[in-house]
Formats: structure tokens, sequence, C-alpha cells
């Protein structure tokens, strides 16, 4: 289970894609950071053409 809080308060909760899918906190810093590790393909982003570089 994934919490977000903000100023102490739950904003979004759920699994990874529960949470990833209301596109708030929980996926722009999950998104950053696979872009920090070059890991786009964790978050289901990358198209079909950068498959085989996988």
């Amino acid at each position: 289970m994934i919490y977000v809080l903000k100023h102490g308060r739950v904003m979004e909760h759920g699994t990874h894609e529960e949470v990833y899918s209301l596109n708030g906190a929980y996926r722009e810093i999950f998104d950053a950071a696979a872009r920090s590790l070059n890991m786009e393909r964790i978050s289901g982003t990358y198209n079909e053409s950068e498959k085989s570089k996988f």
C-alpha cells in the first residue's frame, strides 16, 4: 500500500497502479525518479518503438 502525505494528511493511497492512475503527486514523483534512472519502461510510458532498447 502506498500513502502520499501533504502537510500531514493523506492525499492519495492505494496500490502502485491505483495511485499512479490518479495522475497526482505520486505519479509526478515516480515519473521524475524513473526518468532520472532512465527507466521510463517501469511506468509504462515508453512507446512501442522503444521496447527493443530494453
